[in-house]
C-alpha cells in the first residue's frame, strides 16, 4: 500500500462498498431516502464515509497495521463510552 496515496485508498473502499451494496439495496427497495436533499446526502456521506475512510488511510502511513486494526475494531467501544445515555 506504500505506492497508494491515502485518498486513493478511501476512495477504492467506498467504491467497491458502493459496486456491493447499492445493488442490493436497490433489489430491496431501500434506497429511498425519506426526503433528504442531495447537498444533506452528500455532507453524511462526506462526514460519516469518506472523511473517517481518509483519516484511516492517512493514519496507517505512521502506525503499524496491527495497531491500526485493533484502534478500528475498538470504534464500538469508544462510541459507547462517549455516547449521552440520556439522549432519547
Amino acid at each position: 500500500m506504500r505506492e497508494l496515496s491515502p485518498a486513493v485508498v478511501s476512495w477504492g473502499r467506498v467504491v467497491l462498498a458502493a459496486a456491493a451494496l447499492a445493488p442490493v439495496a436497490a433489489l430491496r427497495g431501500e434506497l429511498t431516502f425519506a426526503g433528504l436533499s442531495l447537498p444533506v446526502i452528500l455532507a453524511l456521506a462526506l462526514t460519516q464515509t469518506a472523511g473517517p475512510f481518509l483519516l484511516i488511510a492517512a493514519g496507517e502511513q505512521e502506525v503499524s497495521s496491527s495497531l491500526a486494526g485493533i484502534l478500528v475494531a475498538s470504534t464500538p467501544l469508544f462510541t459507547a463510552l462517549l455516547a449521552d445515555p440520556h439522549r432519547p
